[in-house]
C-alpha cells in the first residue's frame, strides 16, 4: 500500500523547491493536492500520512532538529512519516527514535 501511495504521488504530484518567488507555506491535504506540486519533506510526509491514515495505516510524524542520524539538509532538520503495521510497531519504532 506505501508503495503504491509513492508510485501516485511520484505520478500526480511534482517536487517544485521553495524560492523568494514562490515561499514555502504550510498547506493542507486539499491544497497540496489542487496545486499539484508539494515544496519539500512536510509537505511530502504530510501528504503520505494522510492517505496513509486514510487507508487505515498508523502513522507519527516525526520532525528531526540537528540530530546525528539525518543529515538530510545542511542544517541537520527533516520531516519524515513514520508508519507501521499496527500501533504497538509503530511505538516500538518511536521508541528507538529518542536521542538523548
Amino acid at each position: 500500500m506505501l508503495q503504491a501511495i509513492g508510485l501516485w504521488i511520484d505520478a500526480h504530484l511534482v517536487f517544485r523547491p521553495d524560492s523568494s518567488s514562490n515561499p514555502y507555506h504550510w498547506r493542507d491535504f486539499d491544497r497540496i493536492l489542487s496545486d499539484g506540486f508539494y515544496f519539500a519533506c512536510a509537505d511530502h510526509a504530510f501528504f503520505v500520512g494522510e492517505v496513509a491514515h486514510a487507508k487505515g495505516i498508523p502513522v507519527v510524524f516525526v520532525k528531526t532538529l540537528d540530530a546525528d542520524f539525518d543529515r538530510t539538509l545542511d542544517d541537520g532538520t527533516h520531516v519524515v512519516v513514520i508508519y507501521a503495521a499496527d500501533e504497538a510497531s509503530l511505538l516500538r519504532q518511536l521508541d528507538q527514535l529518542v536521542v538523548p
